[in-house]
């Protein structure tokens, strides 16, 4: 019993580790991270199928297909690794920059209007997030876009 128990521990702490890095990896990925395109409906219903085929499995301690579903998620991720992604990561990476070194200069000058200009030019919603997101989004791991 106490090795099923860890066991399970572990699961459940690999799953979370892996969702960490998923979420703060795939800035790059649709949906995910700033100044990325929202995900169209069909990749939503994607993820939401391959989060509860994940769940079903731990939930029926289905270790096969856990590991299948893991496989998977890993193979695209690494289909994910290449010098165009890298770019891709480092332009909105400047941006972000660029983005922050902006407003900050309009906080301090206490440029209200600028803010807002700022955050319209950079397609940001009041919740600090690009406009269209945090709809549902759970780390799409698709291909990367530039708008």
């Amino acid at each position: 019993m106490e090795k099923k128990y860890k066991l399970s521990v572990f699961a459940l702490i690999f799953i979370a580790i892996l969702g960490l890095g998923v979420v703060s990896a795939f800035g790059f990925g649709n949906g995910m991270g700033f100044m990325n395109p929202p995900l169209t409906d069909e990749e939503k219903l994607e993820m939401e199928n391959e989060h509860e085929a994940v769940q079903e499995a731990i939930s029926s301690n289905d270790y096969s297909t856990w590991k299948n579903l893991m496989q998977a998620r890993i193979t695209k991720m690494q289909a994910q690794i290449n010098e165009e992604q890298f770019n891709i990561m480092r332009q909105h990476n400047e941006e972000r920059a660029e983005f922050r070194e902006l407003m900050e200069q309009a906080r301090e000058s206490g440029d209200f209007s600028k803010i807002q200009e700022l955050k319209e030019q950079f397609d940001i919603g009041s919740n600090g997030l690009k406009k269209g997101m945090n709809q549902g989004n759970k780390g799409n791991m698709q291909n990367c876009q530039i708008n």
